[in-house]
C-alpha cells in the first residue's frame, strides 16, 4: 500500500507517529531494521533509516508498506506499540524502498 503521511511527535505519549494526509488517521510506524531514533539540536524528533536518510517530525513523506489495523490478525503479533504510543488507528510497517521526503 502507498502512504503519504506527516511524521508527528506526540508529546504526552513520547511517541513518533504518522498522520495520514488523507483521512487524518494516526498510525504507529514499524520502521525497517536498522532504523535509529534522532533528536535534532532544535528539539525535533525523528529517525534515520538506512539507505534513505533522516526524517524529522513535521516532514511529509511518501512510500510503500503494509497497514496493520487493530482488526488485522497480524496486529496482535506486532506486539505493543513502541514506547508509550497508544494503539491509535493501527500500525504501518514501512518499506524503505521508494521513500520520498518533502518539507
Amino acid at each position: 500500500m502507498f502512504l503519504t503521511a506527516r511524521l508527528t511527535w506526540i508529546e504526552k505519549e513520547s511517541c513518533l507517529a504518522l498522520v495520514r494526509t488523507h483521512g487524518s488517521k494516526v498510525l504507529i510506524p514499524l520502521w525497517p531494521k536498522g532504523t535509529s531514533p534522532l533528536r535534532a539540536r532544535d528539539g525535533r524528533r525523528g529517525v534515520a533509516i538506512p539507505g534513505v536518510g533522516k526524517i524529522f517530525d513535521g516532514r511529509t513523506f511518501s512510500g510503500g508498506g503494509t497497514p496493520l489495523p487493530q482488526t488485522h490478525p497480524a496486529y496482535s503479533q506486532a506486539g505493543p506499540p513502541p514506547g508509550n504510543c497508544g494503539a491509535h488507528d493501527g500500525f504501518f510497517a514501512i518499506d524503505p524502498s521508494g521513500i520520498t521526503v518533502r518539507s
